[in-house]
């Protein structure tokens, strides 16, 4: 009898442990000042602006230098987008930045921070990341702005 007990607490202990480590998964983000100056680049290219693109870049690179060689391939798209010489080039450029940022996210295992959200424009074909519930398509700007859908999967 009390080495029935004594089972039963042990598998009880057993179980309780598992689900308490279950649930203290932490589960890893994208880190958010990288997201952020990302934002900030997607927002403006939105509004067919430039004017600050490639200081957000630079922001972007600077995060990236701190990763070593994990941010190398991050790094070398996102310097096409410090070294844009038009909209048109950053547009571009933000598609490449976009798959990379996404590919690197997947392989690392990292969620999106809280609010972010991949948006696909179907006429480009390409994703890209925002925040908020409306559409706002940085690939076309106000030609179309509202172009596009959330993809989340």
């Amino acid at each position: 009898m009390r080495y029935t007990l004594a089972l039963i607490f042990a598998m009880t202990c057993s179980v309780i442990t598992i689900a308490g480590a279950t649930n203290n998964v932490e589960e890893k983000y994208a880190p958010a000042s990288l997201v952020n100056s990302y934002l900030k680049i997607q927002t403006e290219l939105a509004a067919d602006s430039f004017t600050s693109v490639q200081q957000h870049a630079s922001a972007m690179l600077k995060e990236l230098a701190s990763w070593g060689s994990l941010g190398l391939e991050l790094g070398d798209t996102v310097r096409q987008l410090e070294r844009a010489e038009s909209i048109d080039e950053a547009r571009i450029a933000l598609a490449e930045v976009t798959d990379a940022l996404l590919r690197y996210s997947k392989i690392q295992g990292l969620n999106l921070p809280d609010g972010i959200r991949v948006a696909y424009c179907p006429m480009k074909q390409q994703p890209w990341l925002q925040e908020g519930e409306d559409i706002r398509n940085p690939y076309y700007g106000s030609a179309m702005l509202d172009c596009g859908e959330f993809n989340d999967e």
